[in-house]
């Protein structure tokens, strides 16, 4: 049984929250009582949902899992007050929206619920939510590139962190165009976009701690850096799963351990990359992710010129 002489702080949730958990415990005890007094009849009290398991959207639109049907709108408020741009944290629920059912996980220790939104289950108004990711995603979202062409990388996927990374579209990027009555999917229309037979993730990635704040000029000329020199087939891509990481050969173009101080080896009228060589291979590698496994087709194997940066 849940200790419920437990303290806490409840204003971090919101106070409407707060409201919402006790008016369903205060109507679970009132029809307990009643009943008790009219006859046999007991309504249980709350009960404490296992949620220590990363959340499913598949589970929750289960109507014989959960006990009734949902839809994105059960969760989720999908339009601003004007009634056209979705909110810019439609991503994530409100904690009202969780309280009608998960009632006694707001109050119940340990509090794994905050977790499947927020960074950790402090008990705080300053927990951040989590970042989307392959983890943490829309319910079976697909998105295909190729019918944005023409439009800027950066116009959806916003530099963040001073530039060191980039951020996950989110619905506020597709209300930009997509409430424009002629221009199909409307915002309204959910299952466009979240159908797909799996939820699809950007490729995994065996890279650690890359930069594209330290990659957004070319040391070699001082030339910006076009998305597309890396991510050589995302303007080609129909699918999430369609797009390929980085391929070896955009690094090798300048990460050739050349002395930024020296006029390049190869190159005319461009200065040494200052950029270490290739083939420090764990520079960029996670340690474990790339041992025992055949070099991909076209993979450099050259070996470091003498005085190159490594």
């Amino acid at each position: 049984m849940p200790n419920v002489t437990t303290k806490f702080n409840l204003a971090p949730l919101g106070w409407s929250a707060v409201a919402a958990a006790l008016l369903v415990a205060v109507a679970v005890g009132f029809g307990a009582g009643g009943a008790e007094a009219q006859g046999p009849v007991k309504q249980a009290a709350p009960q404490v949902i296992d949620t220590s398991s990363p959340f499913s959207h598949d589970h929750h639109m289960d109507a014989v899992k959960v006990g009734k049907a949902m839809s994105c709108n059960s969760c989720h408020e999908m339009v601003a007050a004007s009634g056209q741009c979705p909110k810019a944290e439609v991503r994530f629920p409100t904690h009202q929206a969780c309280a009608g059912c998960h009632t006694a996980n707001f109050y119940t220790q340990p509090l794994t619920i905050c977790v499947n939104c927020h960074k950790s289950a402090s008990f705080s108004a300053n927990n951040p939510l989590k970042e989307l990711s392959r983890q943490v995603t829309p319910r079976r979202a697909e998105f295909s590139h190729q019918s944005h062409a023409g439009n800027s990388c950066t116009k959806c996927h916003a530099l963040q962190k001073g530039g060191i990374s980039v951020a996950h579209p989110s619905h506020p990027n597709c209300c930009e165009c997509h409430t424009q009555p002629e221009l199909l999917p409307q915002m309204t229309s959910c299952e466009a976009c979240h159908s797909a037979a799996k939820n699809a993730g950007r490729p995994a990635s065996k890279i650690h701690g890359f930069s594209h704040k330290d990659h957004n000029t070319d040391p070699r000329n001082g030339a910006s850096t076009e998305c597309k020199q890396c991510h050589t087939n995302t303007e080609q891509a129909s699918s999430l799963r369609g797009i390929q990481a980085p391929p070896m050969s955009s690094c090798v173009s300048c990460h050739d351990g050349s002395n930024p101080s020296a006029p390049h080896p190869s190159i005319p009228n461009a200065n040494g990359s200052g950029a270490f060589h290739f083939s420090s291979c764990l520079r960029c590698h996670l340690p474990g992710s790339i041992q025992n496994v055949p070099l991909p087709p076209g993979h450099p194997t050259d070996a470091p010129p003498e005085g190159a940066i490594q």
